[in-house]
């Protein structure tokens, strides 16, 4: 990811951000009272952990990007905030009751890609929600073309990525979460069409 870091932080540092686009707001009944920890993974410049503190949550923001992070805490001081490949959180202390991640958990292969949600699973508490956005495979200007049931990843842009179909959504979560809503969306938030999939998943209580 040496290299992917090296892009994002070139993009961060000319001043990338984008147009917020408050997803969240609509999850908040579901997202809130659960507990008090939240995890962002991939957090950006801290748009979306801004909201999680004004909701009340102690964030913990994660980014590949130095200069990203350096961004986020500037505008959430109050968060916790660390560089990492989000293929390591599996080293981090369990114990959150929300993870949230817009656009960022499509950049790793098959085997990468089921870690990654596994360890996501043992970050939550029981009854803890995971909000997660990823690119969708097909239509729209930014969607793969090609196998829709391979896991190769497509480069664009200088950085490779993964295009999700509702099989791959069902590889990912399968066996250890309620879905509470899996929606196909869009987006001109970064120019082209960009569709993607939006999914609020819960980890069951014992």
């Amino acid at each position: 990811m040496d290299q992917a870091a090296a892009i994002w932080d070139q993009r961060y540092s000319g001043g990338q951000s984008g147009v917020y686009e408050p997803w969240l707001d609509r999850w908040k009944t579901v997202l809130v009272g659960h507990g008090d920890q939240a995890l962002e993974l991939g957090c950006g410049v801290g748009l979306d952990t801004e909201v999680l503190v004004s909701w009340g949550f102690e964030v913990t923001a994660l980014d590949v990007s130095r200069v990203a992070i350096e961004r986020s805490r500037q505008r959430n001081p109050g968060a916790i905030h660390r560089v990492m490949d989000l293929r390591n959180i599996g080293s981090l202390i369990s114990g959150f009751d929300v993870v949230v991640a817009c656009l960022s958990l499509h950049y790793f292969n098959r085997g990468e890609t089921v870690a990654v949600f596994k360890s996501v699973h043992n970050l939550l508490n029981p009854g803890g929600v995971f909000a997660f956005r990823v690119n969708a495979f097909g239509d729209g200007e930014w969607g793969a073309a090609g196998d829709a049931r391979s896991w190769e990843r497509i480069c664009v842009d200088g950085v490779s990525k993964q295009f999700f179909t509702p099989e791959k959504i069902a590889t990912v979560l399968r066996g250890r979460w309620r879905i509470l809503s899996q929606e196909k969306m869009s987006t001109s938030r970064f120019g082209p069409k960009k569709s993607f999939f939006e999914v609020i998943a819960q980890v069951p209580f014992e």
